[in-house]
């Protein structure tokens, strides 16, 4: 449709000049650029989390920044968070601790895909860094998180004694509770 509005306004703006006759395309009154495209509705069955977590793997090797909300200028461990989710229409807070008061608690054995997983790795508070599974599968949890030493990385967390050893809780967020009011509809 694009193309034609550039074409139609070419010539308006041209004049119907040999030239400009030359780079449109010839249609005729029958012609019908829809019936030129399928009009099947192409299902994508995605799992209530599966586009968030597919867009934070993107992210991988962004810098750190204390108080960062940016893929330009980097994030921190919420700010990455509440970015992702932003982008889809959630609106989380950015601080962990109050993340980690969302949603439904969820077992560390029970973790999926999307669900997010919160640390202890500051003396002063109980709940200071969080992550958001990327797959789990056979025992294996994948957790992509801003690090403060490594930037944007997504690791093991059965595996990584750093954060196996500093885990507090994880949950799983509403997204029907946590989206964002839209004037569109």
């Amino acid at each position: 449709m694009k193309k034609v509005f550039l074409a139609i306004s070419m010539v308006c703006a041209l004049g119907v000049s040999t030239q400009a006759k030359s780079i449109l395309p010839e249609f005729t009154v029958t012609d019908s650029l829809v019936d030129s495209y399928p009009t099947e509705v192409i299902r994508i069955d995605f799992t209530q989390f599966d586009h968030i977590t597919l867009y934070a793997q993107a992210f991988q090797g962004v810098p750190y920044r204390w108080g960062g909300v940016s893929e330009t200028t980097g994030f921190d461990c919420s700010g990455f968070m509440k970015y992702l989710f932003g982008e889809f229409g959630y609106e989380i807070p950015h601080s962990a601790a109050a993340i980690a008061q969302m949603g439904a608690r969820v077992d560390r054995s029970e973790l999926q895909k999307g669900d997010l997983v919160f640390f202890k790795t500051s003396r002063k508070k109980a709940i200071s860094h969080v992550g958001m599974v990327i797959e789990a599968e056979d025992g294996e949890v994948i957790v992509i998180h801003a690090s403060s030493s490594r930037g944007v990385v997504a690791e093991n967390l059965n595996r990584s004694t750093y954060l196996s050893s500093r885990f507090v809780r994880a949950v799983r967020l509403d997204l029907d509770a946590i989206r964002k009011p839209s004037l569109y509809y």
